[in-house]
């Protein structure tokens, strides 16, 4: 058992070191609610004009490099931390086929927040 444990730590510190994983910024989804929270704490504004509807503060700033989205009421919106999130993988669910250059890795993943600052951590996914 702990030999399975040993390879599946390998597995996710392979996936982990992939590009994918590497960029230094993401966008990071946000809902509606936590755009309305980020807006109410200073560090982002709903605008009337432009393709994106919710704004950076000078507040903000300190916290995040953008915003983007589109339709203040129903469209995505995505903040981009100036410090980057790190995805995690938390699980890898199935490995398939016979040969090395041809499997496939399954797993499930979710961002690392733990290195935002306090002040945004809550609003960051976790």
């Amino acid at each position: 058992m702990g030999q399975r444990s040993s390879r599946g730590i390998e597995r996710k510190a392979f996936i982990e070191s992939s590009d994918l994983f590497k960029l230094d910024k993401h966008q990071v989804a946000i809902t509606r609610d936590e755009g309305n929270t980020l807006a109410k704490r200073g560090y982002a504004a709903w605008q009337s004009f432009g393709e994106t509807p919710l704004g950076i503060t000078s507040d903000g700033k300190q916290y995040f490099d953008g915003a983007t989205g589109f339709g203040r009421w129903d469209g995505p919106l995505a903040v981009i931390p100036k410090i980057a999130l790190q995805p995690k993988v938390i699980e890898i669910t199935g490995i398939t086929g016979d040969q090395p250059a041809t499997k496939v890795v399954e797993y499930k993943w979710k961002w690392d927040s733990s290195g935002q600052p306090p002040e945004i951590q809550s609003y960051c996914p976790h």
